[in-house]
């Protein structure tokens, strides 16, 4: 298995939430990196114009002013973490527009942070 490191330089901020069924948000783009992380469920989303779908146990990393959109069909909603920053290097651009499968490790690291931003911010 290869693995990468990335160095962040800064978490801007992050949350946890529970999309219900339809759950729409519309295109945005911003000067930072986002990294999504769906805990359970599956989200839509679409980038320039192309759709993708992660499923539990999936990210994805946004780009700095990359458009994009994310929602939920009509018959499930979804769990997810969603974690803005800033990089002290860029991330390598083969990661762009790519959706990853978490390792167990990855997966047991995000249940982690998860309940300690759900203990934070109760």
């Amino acid at each position: 298995m290869i693995q990468s490191c990335i160095r962040v330089k800064e978490i801007l901020t992050c949350f946890y939430q529970h999309r219900k069924p339809n759950y729409k948000f519309l295109s945005s783009s911003h000067s930072y990196f986002e990294f999504t992380y769906v805990d359970s469920g599956q989200l839509y989303t679409v980038v320039y114009n192309k759709e993708y779908i992660l499923h539990s146990s999936q990210c994805m990393v946004y780009y700095p002013n990359q458009k994009h959109s994310q929602y939920t069909d009509a018959f499930s909603g979804c769990s997810c973490l969603t974690i803005f920053f800033e990089m002290e290097t860029n991330i390598p651009e083969n990661l762009k527009n790519k959706i990853i499968l978490t390792s167990q490790q990855m997966r047991l690291e995000m249940k982690r942070f998860i309940k300690e931003i759900s203990l934070i911010h109760g």
